[in-house]
């Protein structure tokens, strides 16, 4: 699953190239921009069915691209009028079916905005089914060939209510991890109070001691392209299992590297 904030009419060429060379199951787009004059065979996708919400006076407008080979249903009856969202129903030979929704929050929404958020999550929550929210994403580019989709680095630019959530289970992880002794004491990124100056004073005392005591220290440095795609998706969850995130908060981080895959 993937999910872009674009002009179809403006950009609709680039996303046929885009699902041919990804070959994506499910691809949301926020602020669509569609209206009734602009009709959905204009913006077909061969391979792939194609499901809207136009935009109203205030802009906006979503939309789902779901290859053909998948069994859906359009869950118009979780629309909410002054929430730009759309709902679609995934249905699975002998699995349970499973939501995913994309919304959008525009620039300098009044904040009441959110008391719609947080009443159409409690209609999800009261489902008793699997869900994937999707946020808007603006691939970022690095460096290289600017047409080279390989360049850009898919950024998930998500509502403040998520962000928030984020940053509390951002806490509770990392206070777990440190209070069990998970993280290793050696690691300097990606740890509070720890920098690259904390990896060069270890160096810095390690190294000539055991020159002083006759060994030979042997370095490898490493720099690795593209270093979120180097995470097993597989391999990750398995760990964190081991270390006692389990249940409902294991699902949640596999939905996330789910979508930003």
């Amino acid at each position: 699953m993937a999910c872009l904030n674009n002009s179809l009419v403006k950009h609709v060429d680039e996303l046929k190239v885009l699902l041919a060379q990804f070959s994506f199951d499910i691809l949301a787009n926020n602020e669509t921009k569609l209206d009734e004059s602009i009709k959905s065979s204009e913006l077909h996708v061969p391979g792939y069915e194609f499901i809207r919400r136009d935009r109203n006076k205030h802009g906006g407008g979503e939309s789902f691209y779901i290859k053909s080979s998948n069994s859906f249903i359009v869950r118009s009856d979780l629309n909410v009028i002054n929430l730009k969202n759309l709902t679609i129903e995934i249905r699975k030979p002998s699995s349970k079916p499973f939501l995913v929704t994309t919304w959008y929050r525009p620039p300098c929404s009044p904040t009441d905005l959110f008391s719609s958020y947080e009443s159409f999550k409690g209609n999800l929550d009261s489902l008793d089914l699997e869900y994937y929210l999707l946020g808007d994403s603006d691939p970022l580019f690095k460096q290289g060939e600017s047409f080279d989709l390989n360049n850009y680095r898919p950024i998930s630019v998500i509502s403040v209510v998520a962000k928030v959530f984020e940053g509390i289970v951002y806490d509770q992880l990392y206070n777990f991890l440190n209070s069990e002794e998970i993280i290793s004491r050696q690691q300097s990124g990606f740890r509070s109070l720890h920098s690259t100056v904390t990896a060069l004073r270890e160096v810095a005392d390690s190294w000539p001691f055991n020159i002083d005591r006759g060994y030979v220290n042997g370095v490898v440095f490493l720099d690795l392209k593209k270093a979120f795609d180097t995470v097993d998706h597989e391999i990750l969850p398995t760990k964190m299992n081991r270390y006692g995130i389990q249940g409902k908060t294991l699902v949640w981080f596999k939905s996330y590297t789910t979508v930003l895959s």
